[in-house]
């Protein structure tokens, strides 16, 4: 068993055997049924011997990365810590940040687990037009691209507001031979728009930054304009602090959202006119 496969498997074995997951895996929708897929072959690490080459190989690069000791300088336009009350001000200045690569692969990428549950997304429902907001080091996006590589269709154009780390990233998808994937480096509320304007259709999304109530609920508005006539949108942290559990509930309450389900770290939210079945699931994943 590999180190990514352990790592999975702490995910809590009573949530295999979920009912509710169970009917979402049979549900008559194509894509409920896929997420339902998706998560019950997360929970079992069910992967391919070419799709587990993948995750050794980019865990192999995190590994690598987390022990940089290079220091790098990141405006950060987030919102700071979980009780850091930044301004909407102090956030679209930015707050410079100094630690080394390392620290920021280490804390700023998403783990093993919840990147095999991307990548498993990614497999099942088989998007074309990807974007993903919060690039960091490049762990999650590499995960997402692979997917996307297997897949043999479909590409990723991922953001990150800090131009070094930015830069990693590109490194990372290099280093990883994927060349299906593009990191836009800047402030969400400047490169969102181009990229949204420039992209087909949107059928998946992966909102992973600027963790603030009010500036997630603008860019899920922003997506909604550009969306495909079906897509999935996963945002990460939805339970981080009060503001965001007040975001995610605003967005899976939301008539375009068809089906809103949450794992507890991770909210996933389907649009599919056709989808028929309950609005709302949850299986925490903790």
């Amino acid at each position: 068993m590999s180190r990514v496969s352990k790592d999975v498997r702490t995910f809590p074995v009573v949530s295999r055997k979920d009912t509710h997951l169970d009917a979402l895996r049979r549900h008559p929708n194509p894509l409920a049924a896929a997420i339902g897929q998706s998560i019950y072959a997360t929970l079992n690490y069910t992967v391919t011997e070419e799709e587990e080459g993948w995750i050794d190989r980019i865990e192999a690069h995190r590994a690598e990365l987390s022990q940089s000791e290079e220091r790098v300088v990141c405006m950060d336009y987030g919102a700071g810590k979980r009780d850091s009350r930044r301004t909407a001000q102090e956030m679209a200045v930015g707050v410079a940040v100094e630690n080394t690569v390392g620290h920021f692969c280490r804390v700023s990428s998403k783990g093993a687990r919840w990147c095999v549950l991307l990548f498993r997304l990614i497999r099942a429902v088989r998007p074309h037009s990807c974007v993903e907001m919060g690039a960091a080091v490049g762990i999650s996006a590499a995960y997402q691209a692979a997917a996307l590589h297997l897949n043999a269709a479909g590409s990723l154009i991922t953001m990150e507001g800090a131009a070094p780390l930015a830069a990693v990233a590109r490194q990372t998808l290099h280093h990883l031979g994927l060349d299906n994937a593009t990191v836009m480096a800047g402030k969400f509320m400047d490169t969102l728009p181009s990229v949204l304007k420039h992209q087909p259709p949107i059928d998946y999304v992966f909102v992973d930054g600027h963790h603030d109530e009010a500036a997630t609920q603008a860019y899920a508005e922003q997506l909604f304009s550009f969306l495909a006539d079906q897509a999935l949108l996963v945002f990460d942290d939805i339970a981080w602090n009060q503001p965001m559990k007040g975001a995610w509930q605003a967005i899976a309450n939301d008539d375009r959202i068809h089906l809103a389900i949450d794992l507890g770290t991770i909210g996933i939210g389907l649009v599919a006119p056709t989808y028929r079945g309950p609005r709302f699931v949850s299986f925490p994943l903790e």
